[in-house]
């Protein structure tokens, strides 16, 4: 009797745990995500801030935790990307930002990158406080980006996800808050 109940108190907890969420600035995300048939585990979460405004919270998921910029490149599985917005953004602001983000953290490659960078920012409308967008890359098919749950479009290509990757965990992120959230350390 008393294995039996041992046996249904852990996996009682074992259920629970699978349930639980993290939140960070009034955002909240599950510890999990499945996708390309993986199961992916939150990484971290951090603040995008522009001067005084909080611009949104990102939320990273991998296959398996990674707390340096290195082991977050070197990850081949499938990751995503989450934006809770926290204040609206215009198309011709995120295509700023994404133009100089991807430029900053990929200097050496940009030139090459172009056409996907062109193709990765018409996926972006104008957001507002409260919308979600989520890119996902899954290997074989590239960077999916989902506006409140509407599929914008695909981008293909190992370099681009790659490049992508480099935003948020590279030399130049847009905040050093955003970086260090998403490598699982709150900022």
């Amino acid at each position: 009797m008393k294995k039996r109940l041992s046996l249904l108190v852990f996996l009682a907890a074992g259920v629970l745990a699978g349930a639980q969420a993290a939140t960070y600035q009034g955002v909240t995300l599950p510890d999990t995500a499945t996708l390309g048939g993986k199961t992916l585990v939150l990484n971290g979460m951090g603040l995008r801030e522009y001067f005084i405004f909080d611009v949104y919270v990102g939320g990273l998921y991998l296959p398996q935790k990674a707390t340096t910029p290195e082991a977050v490149l070197a990850e081949q599985g499938p990751y995503r990307v989450v934006m809770v917005m926290k204040r609206d953004v215009s198309r011709k602001q995120f295509v700023g930002a994404w133009r100089g983000d991807l430029k900053a953290n990929n200097k050496s490659d940009y030139s090459k990158l172009e056409p996907q960078v062109a193709q990765f920012t018409k996926l972006f409308d104008a957001a507002k406080s409260g919308d979600d967008i989520t890119m996902d890359y899954v290997p074989g098919k590239g960077v999916s980006v989902t506006h409140n749950g509407k599929l914008m479009g695909t981008v293909s290509g190992n370099n681009f996800h790659e490049a992508l990757l480099r935003v948020y965990v590279g030399p130049h992120p847009p905040t050093a808050t955003l970086k260090k959230g998403l490598l699982g350390a709150h900022g």
